[in-house]
This record gives C-alpha cells, structure tokens and sequence, in this order.
C-alpha cells in the first residue's frame, strides 16, 4: 500500500470522527483530503470520474444537512419566518454554546417565532418539534454518509 494512501486514510479517520458532532463539516473534511489525495497523486490512484462520485456524495451530504430541519418543521407546520429563525438560531446556538446548542437554538428560534406570531404553545412546539426531530434525522444520515464516503474512497483507492 503507498504512504500517500496511508496518509490519506490516517487523515479520513477523523471526519469519521467527527460526523458525529453537530453542524461540524465532516463530509466537507472528508472530501477535502480525498482532493488532496487525487491531486498529490496525479489522479492515478483517484480518476477524476470517481472523484466526482465523491463529489456527489458530498454534495448529497450537505443538502440533506441544509433540507432536513426545514423539511421537518415544514412538516410540523411551520412558518416561512419560524423556518428563517430557526436557521438563524441554529447558527447563534452552534456559536455561543457548541455544536449540541445548535439544536437548541433550532428549536428555540422556530418555538419563538411561532408563538409571537400569535399560534398556540401546542401548536408551536409541535412546529419546533418538526425542525427538530428532522434536524436529528438529517445528522444521523450524514454519519451513514460519512461512513459511506470512507468505504467508497477506499475501494476507488485500493485496486
């Protein structure tokens, strides 16, 4: 086995890593050793072709991520607005408190919203439950991703 497919397989174990800490890009990391690889070596233990199917799977990975929380608290009846703080408190709740508040902040944006625009409790937390609950689905689907982008490097590396 070459040291460059070791090195890049001592660098992929990480993403696999931390795909299971929220809102952390590890498909992002992920892909980006996997360039690194194909480019140090000339793309002849990686084809430009199959670099693109990890292309593919990263950006499978980040629409599901983007997609899941939204489509949940659509589901639980959520506003277009409640939808717009929900993001913006995932993102302030990731910032101030770690990966795990995001989902905190998710949740507490959506639930807000809804109920300053005048909905039940019932019906707000049922919205914000939906964002939720569709947040932790799509961050259980990447970690499959991630593993599924492990395996399909090293069967493309290792022929």
């Amino acid at each position: 086995m070459p040291y460059s497919l070791v090195l890049a397989v001592v660098l992929l174990i990480p993403g696999l890593v931390l795909a299971f800490i929220p809102v952390v890009p590890a498909i992002l990391y992920l892909f980006i050793v996997s360039l690194g690889y194909a480019l140090l070596t000339h793309f002849s233990r990686l084809s430009p072709v199959e670099l693109a199917v990890l292309t593919a799977i990263t950006v499978f990975s980040v629409l599901i991520d983007h997609a899941s929380g939204i489509l949940g608290a659509r589901w639980g009846g959520a506003s277009r607005r409640a939808l717009l703080f929900g993001f913006v408190g995932a993102i302030i709740g990731g910032i101030l408190g770690g990966p795990l508040m995001s989902f905190v902040g998710l949740f507490s944006g959506i639930f807000v919203t809804e109920v300053l625009q005048l909905r039940s409790h019932l019906e707000a937390f049922k919205a914000a439950s939906g964002g939720l609950i569709g947040a932790l689905i799509g961050f259980i689907i990447n970690i499959v991703i991630a593993f599924v982008f492990f395996v399909t490097f090293l069967v493309f590396t290792m022929r």
